[in-house]
């Protein structure tokens, strides 16, 4: 990976753009000046709205996991005086959290019946999803 590439991946499309220098400068010797400028002209229009479109998108993504992750803290009951868990360590007790009642399950069969039939068909089967 070029030093280019790592820094191109932290600037904005404006900033690369500047960057590069003048868009005359991307036309190759035979191009006529008019053509290459109409089309420069016409494809920033449609890919800045999908530009958009993609960015909107990706806020909406963004802020569904991030919401996913804030129900998860709230289901491990994670209280350490207000500061908040990173993802990481809400993912690691998430997984502490299901493995300590995996073993609490599996050590303390349930004594009434269970209703569930779930509970109740033969193990050598697989699940029924």
């Amino acid at each position: 990976m070029s030093c280019s590439s790592v820094e191109g991946s932290e600037l904005s499309e404006e900033e690369q753009k500047e960057a590069e220098g003048p868009p005359e400068a991307t036309f190759q010797a035979g191009d006529n000046a008019e053509d290459g400028s109409a089309r420069k002209r016409n494809r920033p229009v449609r890919s800045k709205a999908r530009r958009m479109a993609a960015n909107i998108r990706e806020r909406k993504r963004i802020l569904d996991y991030n919401q996913a992750f804030n129900t998860l803290r709230i289901a491990l009951n994670h209280d350490l005086s207000g500061k908040r868990l990173s993802k990481i360590a809400t993912l690691q007790r998430a997984i502490n959290r299901i493995s300590a009642l995996s073993v609490f399950l599996s050590s303390n069969p349930a004594r009434n019946g269970c209703t569930h039939r779930e509970c109740h068909r033969p193990s050598l089967q697989p699940a029924v999803a």
